[in-house]
């Protein structure tokens, strides 16, 4: 059976048929930082073979994507996408205080959690057209009116078209489309933004007259 040595623990484990070095690390209680959830998005799982690496299976072309794209010697796999067919000892890069502070994947009772989840969504952004020359003709608390009302009426738009107001940004905002249903995500974006500009002329009117 294919055997692990992990340091600078110098704990040699056995590794099941099938099993990813990640999946063995986490099996055992081993911590191991995945900040992707395992899914070769990232590198901070990776570990350098320090020994055996002729009994590693060759990269994937996922594994290999993110290797050419950081430059990574031969030696260096990640651990989530890796397996093994006989002993390997390795080091896991992910040692020091400061590293582990903040890329640990372990709740103080010792349970994997990930940091967060990729998901494809749309992204609508809007800020207003020559709003600097306009907000120079308006008292202040004016320019807070108008801002206000803006942004009211814009998230009612983005809401109804199934998004949600994420950050303003001074004249600007950020709206998230497909977060919980990646369903026609973009097609709800551009109706959101046929929307806004529509309601936004109404909006100025009352202040450019």
């Amino acid at each position: 059976m294919p055997t692990i040595t992990y340091l600078p623990d110098n704990r040699s484990v056995e590794s099941e048929e099938g099993e990813t070095i990640l999946e063995t690390s986490l099996r055992l209680g081993i911590p191991h930082t995945h900040v992707c959830g395992g899914n070769a998005r990232c590198s901070t799982c990776r570990v350098i073979i320090l020994d055996g690496l002729e009994n590693c299976c060759e990269r994937n072309s996922r594994e290999q994507g993110l290797a050419d794209r950081l430059h990574f010697s031969p030696q260096i796999r990640l651990a989530c996408q890796t397996l093994i067919t006989g002993h390997v000892a390795l080091r896991r890069l992910v040692l020091d205080e400061a590293d582990v502070e903040l890329t640990s994947q372990l709740t103080p009772d010792k349970t994997p959690i990930t940091a967060g989840e990729e998901k494809k969504i749309a992204i609508l952004f809007a800020d207003i057209r020559k709003f600097t020359a306009f907000s120079e003709s308006l008292p202040p608390y004016d320019v807070i009116h108008v801002l206000n009302r803006y942004f009211d009426q814009m998230g009612k738009v983005i809401n109804r078209n199934g998004g949600y107001i994420d950050n303003y940004m001074g004249d600007g905002l950020m709206a998230l489309f497909g977060v919980d249903d990646p369903q026609e995500a973009t097609l709800k974006a551009v109706r959101a933004g046929l929307g806004m500009l529509n309601n936004s002329g109404h909006i100025w009117k009352t202040f450019t007259r």
